[in-house]
């Protein structure tokens, strides 16, 4: 039992990549007390604070000849000051999301021990973490080169691999893992402040409505993608920020209409998170256009604000954003011009495959009918409000969620002609981008249902409403710890063979050596998980997949003068016939050249199948004989 325990739980390192991770939020939470802004969203200083330290790193790592470290420890100073005087305010914050954080914690302590596993984090996110971590400094042309495909994306989320790092005293690779585990928590709290409001539910209750809201935030909603959330991808990040903004704008609306004091700290409020949100992904600025055209629509014609009042913040909804995408596309043309994604010429545009391109959105659509359900029907509903200039609070939301949903669907279709070659490439994967935004909404719509039949539902319902919600304090930890495999599937097999087997090579091989790397059934999954780690910190080696005979004499041709090796995570009798060797059943094995002989030289037992341990869906084990 203790075994099956430690298998779950972070090791000595992680635990202090999670003190790390949590000394970072309380950086953050102290550089987002802004004076002048509005904090009455649940844990918006968490994301303010992330939009002013990233604004700050990009603008000196741009302009700056100076490296990252200084800089970080002079905001972190500021960062440390301002927790100090606004440390009751940010206690009663920290009161605020006690609950969330409190039911969510076995989630946090299982996530602090994942590791990555994706193919994107090993090709770009990890490699760009990995050299602002060595370097201290943005790529230069003039520099040392970068092992990142897409070292020119923005590095707003990159930046939190560089803070945790920074405050742990090493790189911590699954920071934006433990991240976005706490992003997630974070939009349950905003789901709890919604339900809490007078015009929704007016749920009282803070800890049985933070049990809600977790289930909601996770096993509950078709938007959770656990292969995209819990990785070091951008996109959790990009969807929580989405949300926020877009309850930030709709705010911002409703104290615009009741003509309220705090209108001016609300937009700039809407501004930051909008200024974070468009250098997470090189695409972002479509969603901070649609955010704040679909503002621009509730207040055009909605007769309780004044359209001038909007027009009057224009220059704090585009100009905040606009500095800090402008910043970034310097960097990209005049300073050191990257890789990263181009449009293709209009004469190159596939128009000829639209029906088929629609015949394949049109599937997606059917596959997550409810997402897309939802979608649709706040669109439409939206449009009906525009168009009768409704007034109430849940109508204005629907505007811009709607229109928000119909304009980046709308960037979509063309990005996948102008981009994709007439293929919608992760089309679900992009709409969950605006995912949580369209759930914080439908929260919001069932709390205001609710609100309005409350007697009858208490009359019928009352009793049983009160012991579900006792019944869920003590089942949503249960549940995330019953479920521990289900987050963790980094640990399915091969993926942590190909970790440990990495790591120890990179210290074992000799200088220059050239390693083959043969997985049954590979397309980039397990190789690049393998020739990460094995090149992280020996960029002297070379690591190439080998998936049949041609691929393995083209590394041979390829290897020239360089001590050869071969790893083999199972064995295959082409490799037997070819180097006059067998591989044990049962074994991953390293094989080394010596002479023109091949020889095994060291071998890794397979980790029994059975219990919790899992088989990653894309690796057909069956293919390595003698594994049972």
């Amino acid at each position: 039992m203790l075994a099956l325990v430690e298998y779950f739980l972070p090791e000595p390192g992680q635990w202090l990549g999670l003190a790390s991770v949590f000394a970072t939020l309380c950086l953050f939470s102290g550089l987002g007390r802004i004076y002048g802004v509005a904090h009455d969203l649940p844990g918006v200083s968490v994301l303010l604070g992330w939009s002013v330290f990233a604004a700050v790193l990009t603008i000196s790592g741009v302009f700056g000849s100076w490296s990252f470290t200084p800089v970080f420890w002079s905001v972190s100073l500021i960062g440390i000051g301002m927790l100090i005087w606004n440390r009751h305010a940010l206690l009663s914050e920290a009161i605020s999301l006690r609950a969330v954080f409190a039911l969510g914690l076995p989630l946090i302590i299982i996530i602090a021990a994942k590791a990555p596993s994706e193919v994107d984090s090993f090709t770009h996110w990890l490699p760009n973490g990995l050299f602002i971590w060595e370097k201290d400094v943005f790529l230069r042309s003039t520099g040392p080169a970068s092992q990142s495909v897409y070292p020119g994306f923005p590095y707003n989320v990159t930046f939190l691999f560089y803070a945790v790092s920074r405050i742990a005293g090493e790189f911590v690779e699954n920071a934006i893992i433990q991240f976005n585990a706490v992003f997630l928590l974070l939009f349950a709290a905003l789901l709890g402040g919604l339900l809490r409001r007078p015009d929704s539910a007016a749920i009282s209750n803070t800890w049985r409505l933070a049990a809600l809201t977790i289930l909601i935030a996770t096993f509950f909603n078709p938007v959770f993608v656990r292969r995209i959330w819990l990785t070091s991808y951008p996109d959790m990040a990009t969807s929580v920020v989405v949300a926020f903004a877009g309850i930030a704008a709709w705010v911002w609306v409703q104290s615009a209409a009741e003509s309220q004091r705090s209108e001016r700290g609300r937009a700039i409020t809407f501004a930051l998170l909008l200024t974070l949100l468009v250098n997470i992904k090189q695409a972002n600025l479509v969603l901070v256009v649609v955010l704040i055209v679909s503002t621009g629509m509730v207040a055009i014609r909605d007769r309780e604000i004044d359209f001038g009042l909007y027009l009057k913040r224009m220059p704090i909804f585009i100009g905040m954003p606009l500095v800090a995408y402008l910043t970034w596309r310097y960097y990209l043309i005049a300073v050191s011009p990257l890789a990263e994604n181009k449009i293709t010429a209009v004469s190159d545009w596939p128009i000829d495959r639209l029906p088929e391109l629609l015949h394949y959105m049109g599937v997606v659509v059917y596959r997550k009918a409810i997402y897309f359900a939802l979608a649709i029907s706040f669109a439409i509903w939206g449009f009906r409000c525009w168009i009768k200039g409704s007034t109430s609070p849940f109508d204005r939301l629907s505007i811009i969620v709607g229109a928000t949903f119909f304009g980046y669907n709308l960037f979509l279709f063309l990005i996948f002609i102008a981009h994709f070659g007439g293929y919608p490439q992760s089309y679900w994967r992009f709409n969950t981008h605006i995912g949580y935004l369209i759930m914080a909404a439908t929260v919001f719509g069932f709390g205001r249902l609710y609100r309005y039949n409350q007697e009858k539902i208490e009359i019928w319902c009352g009793p049983a409403i009160a012991r579900i919600g006792v019944l869920l304090l003590f089942a949503v930890p249960l549940l995330q710890i019953a479920t521990t495999s289900y987050w963790r599937y980094d640990l399915e097999v091969p993926k942590p063979m190909l970790r440990d087997a990495g790591r120890e090579l990179s210290k074992t091989l000799p200088q220059n050596a050239a390693i083959g790397l043969i997985v049954p059934g590979d397309q980039g999954n397990f190789s690049s998980i393998f020739v990460h780690y094995v090149r992280q910190s020996r960029a002297d080696l070379k690591a190439t997949p080998i998936n049949n005979v041609s691929e393995l004499l083209g590394f041979l041709a390829s290897a020239e003068s360089r001590p050869l090796y071969i790893w083999a995570y199972c064995r295959a009798e082409w490799i037997g016939r070819r180097f006059g060797t067998q591989v044990m059943p049962g074994n991953a094995a390293l094989l080394m050249r010596s002479k023109d002989e091949w020889s095994v030289i060291q071998y890794w037992p397979h980790r029994t199948l059975g219990g919790l341990t899992k088989v990653y869906k894309h690796f057909d084990i069956s293919k390595c004989p003698g594994n049972t």
